[in-house]
């Protein structure tokens, strides 16, 4: 009963002074944290006793944490630990002998999730810890993402975060496993490249250090970086290349990382460095799951399964272990390697490749923890090891070689470093091409199907805008020169087209010339058959006529001047009709003549214009003759020269052309960075403009909550709270009086208890006092025991003088004179002993010496007949064994020298490859090249037949223009007409010249160029058949060697062998008789050595012990008797010198019995003594036991009774000067809050003014931004466009 109403009144204290909140809007930790804990935490969490080293006694303290970092975290009540302690979610728990009340975890609730505020005024402060689930489908592992391989588009800066002046080594690099993207490791930045077009993909910042170890998820999406700086941090970074953005961070190690992975499923990171640690965290909260301790050196390679269940982790020693991601269990380790582990890859799901700085790589099965493979990777050592999506293993090594392996360990092709050693290199997600870094920052790109170098990557890139400039001076500059390739194109084009127009020319002057000798030849027939042959019979006709004319006449004439008179007028007539026929004939004939004579002159002309023709045929046709040999010549060299300056200029416009692309690429490159740095400039003023705007906010909202305070106040009704104050105050009172009951109470419980005490302390003081008589007792007893044993040792110590004294006289009497004699009486028996020993050895060794003597001198014979049929086996041996050397060598000179003809046949093959695949290629176009040919040869034959029929056409009308110009004479009419048919006859030539030198020109170009390609063409086949016969000769004379080298080193072995047949029977031979020698020369010297032997280490000896026994025996008879007289004169004397020592002896032990019986006494009282203390000790537990009792009485029911009436007594007093203060507290609190919104007034204000000003400045940078946009947009669009056409064909 007593308990229960010392709660209930300590209970009752506790409501009265206890926290009342308010219906307030923002949870503060002055106003309403602080106090839960003052009453709850502070006892264990205060500055001087700061248990988990956690302190929460001010707001600071507690937002740095404790030992275990920090226990809040702003908006995540639930991710926070200090809420999970307190709901008893999370041990330990807090307090811990109870639980706080559903309201105040309501308010530590509300605080962090309303950003723990420190008071209404203070800044949220929400925490940055990743949100994000990195968890995929289970069903999806191993398997190609849907849809585009994860890239990065747009996402990262392309422009490096540090540019230096040396570029470091890399020691980290990594390939998407869908996508040509690869990751390598800079200085504090992680550069991407696309291994498709070897171009700036985006570039990670990594400030905190440099980056070790890199790794792409199994989607490829994301891309873990582990690293840090030396002896001071370590960490693990995930970023999604999609969006650019940094997703986890997990670590704090004291060391950077060195190996890092992220499992398949995406749920762990795994990682580890020179603290020799393996840590595996979850994505899910960051927190470290497991930290596992066994390695026994750095950890330097970390890769996860393929189904992510386990990870594989390597050391400096060459020590590898697997482990289970959860619960972090170890499966096996698997020892074998010598030397740092430098790479792990899982082959399968149960099969681990490794690689080590030992040389070797590698296979492992996990399930059976055995070794299935090793074979050697790189001589000096490998560093490096990765695996392609296709199964293809990379390898690189200190022997400068970079490797690629198929799954099995089985070598595909090997790729050198032209610099430094390798640190590191990867296979591209296809294996179609290797990169690979070395240690002077070099990194290389190499094709796969060929081992060729391709391109070099920098790990230390300039700036975009750098990158333009500098493409741009080489478009300048391969512009210049594509031009100038164009120019001298151009003037060799003109000079084969004026060579052509030369030729045709001299062709199309002999054809013309042909036709007009032809057709001047055709007009003169047709004139002389159809004019002049008819204008001779006429003018002959005429002049017949005339004849007949004039006959008649004559006769008329002769009849008129016969007719008579009566006839004469009718002879008139007739003489008239004569003389008119006559005039008409002659008139006829003269007629005739002029027309005859015309058309002679016509004749004549046309004659001469067909002599003009086949002279200008003839002069022409010379021209051809002399002409046509140097022009064909001439183009020829031309056709050369053309050709070569073709392949400049498609040379120099496909360097332009990919100068062009570069540029533009990095013009759009270098919009992007500086667009990207634009946005985060903007994203980061937004960032900052609503932050100003929070803060006005909650400026405005603390003024308005301020005024409403106020408005509250001035509102607040003081008699009402008077009345409520008093009553608190009555209420205090009467806890106050129950507090002082309850506390009188318990001290006169705790006084009946002290009562027990006292009887205790009584019977404690009469045990003492019985101790203290036992006590002196035993002082008694060990003072007598004391002086008893005095007694004993002074008598013991007299019995030791006097054996002392007695042992000194025989010491310096007895002992020397029985030593004497007993040494004197040995050795006269050793003398006697040593004669009779040394008479019969000298008979036994002179017995012996004789036979030994004759058995040394055989042997030596025999010896010396060994050693010269040893001699000569050796000399019929030595030219053979000198043959055998020879042939044995000559053989390993051939063998090399096969290997090498072997080696140099396989590279000849490996070089004929390229002329094979060169040949069919020009095999392909020279079959196609006659397409071009006939299309051409229509084209010009379509033309032609156009050429001929305006030639056809022009020889009509030039044909009619000449008929009527000879025919128009002086008639104007015919003249006019004539002059039109020369104009026909001219626009005719014009159309013609106009289709020669256009249509025709054309034509026969592209009849030359088409015929130019079937020779180029042919003349590349001829070449590239001539190359391939050279490199099948170059084989086959490869191949001879080889064979020659092959038949050479077999005849040397066969020789080998002849010689060693040889050899052996005569080599056996000397090894026998070598053998019998050695055996001979050994058994020669052991009987000389016997004989020598008998003759100085026995005979010789065994004379002088005889001599020295005889001497010694002599001398010592007469000192032995001597002795025995002295020694029979001491014992005596020593007799007389025993006496006192008995005597001391006697007194000695009757000393000891009494001190034995006094130490008895001794034993008997300390027994007592300690009977006396042990009921002490009892009696004082006892009394400690009652005092402890009373003690802790007083503690539960008077201290807490004491603590109650405090208590109460501060409420009291709080609660009566509340009621005598209150009108007085009312005005301050008015007064503070008017004060306090003036003060928020004026803060809403600038704060208002602040974000207006800021938002006006961002007007510039948004600018900014928009013209970059734009700019970039155009710039993508008119890539898109360049690249449709090559899209489009490329499709097609």
């Amino acid at each position: 009963m007593m308990t229960r109403k010392l709660k209930s009144i300590a209970l009752a204290s506790f409501c009265l002074a206890g926290l009342q909140i308010q219906a307030q809007d923002k949870i503060t930790y002055e106003d309403h944290v602080l106090p839960i804990l003052r009453n709850a935490c502070l006892k264990c969490h205060n500055p001087d006793k700061m248990r988990a080293d956690l302190d929460l006694s001010t707001y600071n303290a507690l937002m740095k944490g404790g030992g275990g970092g920090e226990v809040v975290a702003g908006g995540d009540a639930d991710g926070s630990f200090l809420y999970q302690v307190i709901t008893h979610a999370e041990e330990p728990t807090m307090p811990p002998n109870g639980k706080l009340s559903d309201k105040e975890i309501e308010v530590f609730k509300k605080w962090i999730v309303g950003g723990l505020l420190e008071t209404t005024g203070s800044k949220a402060v929400m925490s940055d810890k990743p949100k994000v689930d990195l968890t995929i489908d289970p069903d999806s592992l191993g398997k190609r993402p849907e849809g585009p391989a994860p890239m990065p588009v747009e996402v990262f800066s392309l422009d490096p975060f540090v540019r230096t002046d040396r570029t470091s080594v890399s020691t980290a690099i990594a390939v998407s496993p869908w996508a040509p993207l690869v990751a390598i490791g800079g200085q504090r930045q992680v550069i991407l490249y696309n291994t498709d077009n070897l171009k700036v993909a985006g570039i990670i910042p990594f400030p905190k250090g440099y980056p070790h170890s890199l790794n792409f998820s199994a989607t490829g999406k994301l891309l873990v970086i582990g690293g840090g700086r030396g002896a001071n941090l370590g960490f693990s970074t995930v970023w999604d290349v999609t969006k650019g953005e940094q997703l986890l961070t997990v670590g704090e190690d004291l060391d950077a990382v060195l190996a890092t992975d992220i499992s398949a499923d995406q749920r762990y990171i795994a990682h580890g460095g020179p603290d020799r640690l393996v840590r595996i965290f979850s994505t899910d909260t960051g927190e470290m799951l497991h930290k596992i301790k066994k390695h026994t050196d750095w950890v330097t390679s970390m890769r996860f399964g393929p189904k992510g269940k386990y990870v594989a982790s390597g050391d400096r020693a060459g020590g590898i272990h697997v482990w289970e991601a959860e619960p972090g269990g170890r499966v096996a380790s698997l020892m074998g390697h010598r030397g740092r582990i430098t790479g792990l890859e899982w082959v399968s799901t149960n099969v681990v490749a490794s690689v080590s700085e030992d040389g070797t790589g590698k296979l492992w099965n996990i399930d059976e923890v055995t070794q299935l493979k090793s074979w050697t990777a790189h001589s000096g050592g490998a560093s490096g090891l990765r695996r392609a999506q296709t199964g293809d293993l990379v390898t690189v090594g200190r022997n400068r070689r970079a490797t690629l392996w198929d799954a099995g360990g089985n070598a595909k092709r090997s790729f050198t470093f032209p610099g430094d050693i390798p640190s590191t290199g990867v296979p591209t997600h296809d294996a179609k091409r290797v990169i690979g870094t070395d240690w002077t920052g070099q990194v290389y790109v190499w094709n796969a199907a060929d081992g060729q170098e391709i391109s070099r990557l920098s790990l230390n890139p300039a700036t975009m805008a750098e990158q333009f400039t500098a493409a741009q001076k080489v478009v300048d500059e391969k512009a210049a020169a594509a031009r100038a390739a164009e120019a001298a194109h151009k003037a060799v084009l003109d000079q084969i087209a004026k060579a052509k127009a030369d030729q045709a020319a001299l062709t199309a002057a002999v054809t013309m010339r042909q036709k007009a000798v032809t057709d001047s030849k055709a007009a003169l027939d047709k004139m002389v058959a159809e004019k002049q042959k008819p204008a001779q019979a006429k003018a002959a006709t005429a002049a017949k006529a005339v004849e007949t004319a004039t006959a008649a006449k004559a006769a008329t004439d002769k009849a008129l001047a016969a007719a008579a008179e009566a006839d004469k007028p009718a002879a008139q007539a007739k003489a008239g009709a004569a003389a008119k026929a006559l005039t008409d004939a002659q008139a006829a004939k003269n007629s005739a003549d002029k027309a005859l004579a015309t058309i002679n002159t016509q004749v004549t002309q046309a004659g001469t214009i067909h002599a003009a023709a086949n002279k200008s045929l003839a002069e022409a046709q010379t021209k051809q003759k002399t002409g046509q040999p140097v022009l064909t010549k001439r183009l020829a060299d031309l056709a050369k020269a053309n050709s070569v300056e073709q392949a400049k200029v498609t040379a120099a416009g496909a360097a332009l052309t990919s100068a062009q692309e570069d540029a533009d690429h990095l013009r759009l490159s270098k919009t992007f960075a500086a667009l990207y740095t634009v946005r985060r400039e903007v994203s980061s003023q937004d960032a900052e403009l609503a932050q100003l705007k929070s803060e006005s906010e909650s400026a405005q909202t603390a003024l308005t909550n301020a005024k409403a305070s106020l408005a509250a106040a001035q509102k607040r009704d003081l008699g009402a709270a008077k009345t409520a104050l008093q009553a608190k105050v009555n209420e205090a009172q009467n806890a106050k009086t129950k507090a002082d009951e309850a506390l009188a109470a318990a001290q006169a419980e705790v006084a009946r208890e002290k009562t027990k005490v006292v009887e205790a302390q009584k019977v404690v003081a009469t045990r003492e006092a019985a101790m203290k008589k036992a006590q002196a007792n035993l002082q008694t007893a060990q003072t007598a025991a004391t002086k008893a044993q005095t007694a004993a040792q002074a008598e013991a110590a007299k019995v030791a003088a006097a054996q002392k004294q007695y042992n000194d006289l025989a010491a310096v009497e007895l002992v020397p004179v029985q030593t004497i004699d007993r040494a004197l009486e040995i050795s006269v028996a050793q003398a006697l002993v040593a004669k009779a020993n040394a008479a019969k050895a000298l008979q036994s060794i002179e017995r012996e010496l004789g036979p030994a003597e004759k058995a040394a001198t055989g042997t030596a014979a025999a010896a010396k007949v060994a050693q010269d049929a040893a001699a000569k086996a050796k000399a019929a041996m030595t030219p053979l064994a000198a043959a055998l050397a020879k042939a044995k060598t000559e053989t390993a000179n051939l063998v090399k020298a096969e290997a090498a003809a072997k080696t140099a046949h396989e590279a000849l093959v490996q070089k004929m490859k390229p002329a094979e695949t060169a040949a069919a290629a020009a095999e392909a176009r020279f079959k196609a090249s006659p397409a071009a040919k006939v299309k051409a040869d229509a084209a010009l034959k379509v033309v032609n037949a156009k050429v001929e029929a305006a030639l056809a056409a022009f020889q009509k009308a030039e044909m009619a223009a000449q008929s009527a110009e000879l025919n128009a004479g002086n008639d104007a009419a015919k003249q006019a007409e004539a002059k039109k048919l020369r104009a026909a006859a001219t626009a005719a030539k014009g159309a013609l010249d106009t289709l020669s030198a256009k249509d025709q020109k054309v034509a026969l170009a592209e009849v030359a160029k088409a015929t130019e390609i079937i020779a180029a063409a042919s003349r590349a086949k001829a070449a590239a058949d001539t190359a391939l016969v050279a490199a099948n000769a170059t084989v086959a004379q490869g191949k001879a060697k080889l064979d020659g080298a092959t038949k050479a080193r077999t005849t040397a072995q066969q020789a080998e062998a002849a010689a060693q047949a040889k050899l052996a029977p005569v080599l056996a031979a000397h090894t026998r008789a070598a053998q019998l020698a050695t055996a001979r020369q050994q058994s020669a010297a052991t009987a000389k050595a016997h004989w020598t032997e008998l003759l100085n280490a026995q005979q010789k000896p065994a004379q002088a012990a005889l001599a020295a026994a005889e001497t010694i025996l002599k001398e010592l008879t007469p000192a032995k008797k001597s002795s025995a007289l002295v020694l029979t004169r001491v014992k005596a004397e020593m007799l007389v010198a025993q006496k006192p020592v008995d005597a001391a002896k006697a007194v000695a032990a009757k000393a000891q019995i009494a001190a034995t019986a006094a130490t008895a006494e001794v034993t008997k009282m300390q027994a007592t003594v300690k009977t006396a203390q042990t009921a002490i000790t009892e009696s004082r537990a006892a009394m400690a036991k009652a005092e402890a009792a009373v003690a802790q009485m007083a503690k539960e029911k008077v201290e807490p009774m004491q603590a109650a009436v405090t208590a109460a007594a501060k409420a009291m007093a709080a609660t009566q000067a509340a009621h005598a203060n209150l009108e007085k507290d009312h005005q301050a609190r008015v007064a503070a809050l008017t004060k306090q919104v003036e003060t928020q007034s004026a803060t809403a204000k600038a704060k208002q003014t602040a974000a207006d000003k800021f938002a006006g400045a961002m007007t510039e940078t948004r600018k900014k931004l928009e013209a970059l946009e734009a700019e970039y947009q155009k710039l993508k669009s008119a890539a898109a466009s360049a690249a449709e056409p090559t899209k489009t064909a490329a499709n097609n």
